[in-house]
């Protein structure tokens, strides 16, 4: 064999030993990414099993049913929310601004499972777990708030709607026990008349909410013409307040914080 092709030999021997460990170098990169990227997506999974865990622990479970059925719940923290009504207060902040928060804090921020979710036009209510998931069942907006978008209720499917929505009882687990708690304070007699006048409407035919001689204000009137007058005499109190626990719901951070328009 002359020297010539002893030395293409040689070269081609010498290259073919580069391809191969290039190709090591190859296999070798691709096994390490994928070690890399199994133990980042497992410890991925395991700090959100731990955040699960820690949630679960920091909330209070979810009812068996839906949030809107049975018994109030008196554990949920009434004193947080209170607290907040009194820097609110404070602050000079409205209460619709008020309300905004607290459902935020209701829906995002007390229990493991969010009472309400929100997608494809409908508002999705908690009825309780299945198989450790939520069991959710979807309404229209109109059921959950009872807002008619009318000036006057006419007829008899209008009173309905608005005696039968989830809104009423969301009210007496929520702004009813705040309510309890501060009434007869000095401080919140104190602020602005719009607070009482709003939450004692927002209570339906718990909140007593004087519209005249021995006529409060009661959700549920089944004499539809004097629960036309008494709606048109409430709607311009009511209706911010159902736009405003709407938006704290289904906001996406704590309304009202520093830092964050609200």
């Amino acid at each position: 064999m002359s020297s010539t092709s002893n030395e293409v030999l040689l070269a081609a021997i010498v290259e073919l030993k580069e391809q191969v460990a290039k190709m090591a170098e190859a296999l070798q990169s691709r096994e390490d990414r994928r070690m890399y990227q199994a133990n980042y997506y497992k410890k991925r999974k395991e700090t959100k099993k731990k955040k699960a865990e820690d949630l679960a622990n920091a909330r209070l479970p979810n009812t068996r049913s839906s949030h809107f059925n049975g018994l109030r719940k008196t554990n949920v923290p009434v004193g947080k929310w209170v607290d907040k009504m009194k820097q609110f207060g404070r602050e000079g902040r409205s209460v619709y601004n008020w309300i905004t928060w607290l459902a935020w804090d209701w829906n995002q921020d007390v229990f493991v499972y969010n009472p309400l979710t929100r997608s494809g036009g409908y508002i999705h209510v908690y009825l309780g777990l299945s198989n450790d998931k939520p069991y959710r069942h979807k309404y229209c907006q109109r059921d959950v708030t009872g807002q008619l978008n009318v000036r006057t209720i006419k007829t008899k499917i209008q009173a309905e709607t608005l005696a039968g929505a989830l809104w009423w009882d969301y009210s007496f687990r929520t702004i009813g026990l705040v309510f309890n708690e501060v009434k007869n304070e000095e401080w919140f007699k104190q602020l602005d008349r719009s607070w009482e006048a709003v939450m004692r409407i927002a209570l339906g035919q718990y909140g007593g909410y004087e519209l005249g001689d021995q006529w409060t204000w009661e959700e549920n009137q089944t004499d539809i013409n004097k629960l036309a007058r008494g709606y048109n005499k409430v709607r311009n109190y009511l209706e911010p307040t159902w736009r405003a626990s709407l938006k704290g719901w289904f906001c996406k951070g704590e309304p009202f914080t520093p830092g964050k328009s609200s």
